[in-house]
């Protein structure tokens, strides 16, 4: 048999990478910022971050200086740009993320040095520093910020996907309640035989509907009744499936002011039959 190099250099790097793996092995490279994926984000914030000279921000004193404050001053603002407000994450992200381990060259600072870090230097020029890197960046992306663009969104300054206000589904809700609403009232006409005059009746107009059946009530000395063990009439319980509809109404009025103008909405858009409430 023929002696193969290549074969014995195959077999080598077999026993070598997959015979005897182990997690504890050193392995080359050593430098973590080999290992972060050239489109992380922390690639971005370091170039803007080099075009920052937070030496103007960091005074150096006297005695033990401690962790280096440019250092804490990046892995902190990183931080914030990951949402890791917490300062026992930020001190995990240090021990176990390897961007903050690169960030940090592996010097992992505690919860309190973060703490005492943005207690006594972060906080007094946080303002100054947001400004800066604002200003780097429209820069850096030839951002005119004399130009103000408006395209009619409106979002809250907290906005997350549970507090957005979506006006397509607000006013879908809205007519179905509406609908519902409608038929509360043909009920509460069947259960009363009270009539109010034939014309339209909008959602504005349900505070005076209501109105107008509690006073009949009144006089008819119908007893509205709340509590376990106690019955309510038929009458009162169409007046409180009302009262809830009034509400869930003016609820979707709210969510779609929220987006602009509200149009009128009506809360039936033909007039009741003769036998109307």
């Amino acid at each position: 048999m023929n002696y193969n190099p290549d074969m014995q250099a195959c077999l080598n790097h077999n026993i070598t990478t997959q015979g005897y793996y182990s997690a504890e092995q050193l392995q080359l490279p050593l430098d973590l910022g080999i290992s972060i994926d050239s489109h992380d984000p922390l690639w971005s914030f370091l170039s803007v971050m080099r075009r920052i000279n937070l030496n103007k921000y960091l005074k150096s004193h006297r005695g033990n200086q401690g962790y280096n404050a440019q250092m804490l001053c990046k892995a902190v603002l990183f931080a914030y740009m990951n949402r890791i407000y917490s300062l026992r994450d930020m001190e995990q992200a240090c021990r176990t993320d390897l961007r903050f381990l690169y960030l940090t060259r592996e010097t992992k600072p505690s919860f309190m040095a973060f703490q005492r870090f943005i207690s006594t230097k972060f906080i007094d020029f946080s303002s100054d520093l947001f400004t800066e890197i604002n200003d780097v960046i429209a820069n850096m992306d030839h951002v005119n910020t004399h130009v103000l663009f408006l395209d009619g969104t409106k979002l809250e300054a907290n906005a997350n996907k549970f507090t957005f206000v979506w006006k397509k589904t607000a006013e879908k809700t809205l007519g179905k309640e509406l609908e519902r609403a409608a038929e509360t009232l043909d009920k509460l006409r069947e259960d009363t035989g009270y009539r109010l005059p034939c014309r339209q009746i909008t959602a504005d107009r349900m505070d005076e509907i209501l109105a107008q059946i509690s006073a009949w009530c009144h006089r008819k000395r119908i007893v509205f009744v709340y509590g376990t063990g106690r019955r309510k009439t038929e009458v009162q319980r169409h007046y409180d499936e009302l009262l809830k509809e009034q509400k869930a109404i003016i609820d979707c009025q709210n969510r779609i002011s929220a987006c602009g103008p509200v149009k009128s909405l009506n809360l039936l858009n033909t007039c009741m039959s003769s036998k109307s409430l």
